[in-house]
Parts: structure tokens; C-alpha cells; sequence
């Protein structure tokens, strides 16, 4: 199954990954959602509200999102 990855803190979309599927429940892990996310115009960014279980399009905060883009290893899309 495929999720979509975000920053726990910031809710920042991160990519995808593929979540193991095992007999009839799938692993999700907590930094995940099987919710795609919004295309992200120019100067915006997908963020995940995991209460709510809903993606937003925010305008891109560059220290909120580049400081957990580095924390990750710069996988914010566009890098």
C-alpha cells in the first residue's frame, strides 16, 4: 500500500514510501498516511494535520519546513 510521508512535528509532506501489507491489517507507521496529499503549487508545500487526518496547502515557511527537511535528510520535494 502506498503512504505518504510527513514530518511528525511539522506535518510537512516528506515523499512516499509502501507501507507492509500482512494478512488483513497493513503497518502504518505514525509518521504516515495512506491520504494523498494535494498537488503543491509554486511557494507552497502539503501539510498533514494527523488529528484531523487531512492535508493542507500552506505557503512555504522556510524554518519550519527546511529545518525538517534537514532533519531528514533533504527529502522535501524539489531537492
Amino acid at each position: 500500500m502506498k503512504v505518504y510521508l510527513f514530518n511528525p512535528e511539522t506535518g510537512c509532506y516528506l515523499g512516499e514510501d509502501f507501507a507492509d501489507e500482512g494478512g488483513q491489517t497493513c503497518c502504518i507507521p505514525l509518521d504516515a498516511t495512506p491520504v494523498a496529499p494535494p498537488k503543491a503549487g509554486p511557494g507552497e508545500v502539503p501539510v498533514f494535520d494527523a488529528t484531523r487526518k487531512v492535508w493542507t496547502l500552506q505557503r512555504h515557511s522556510p524554518p519550519a519546513c527546511a529545518e525538517a527537511d534537514a532533519a531528514v535528510g533533504g527529502l522535501l520535494p524539489g531537492k
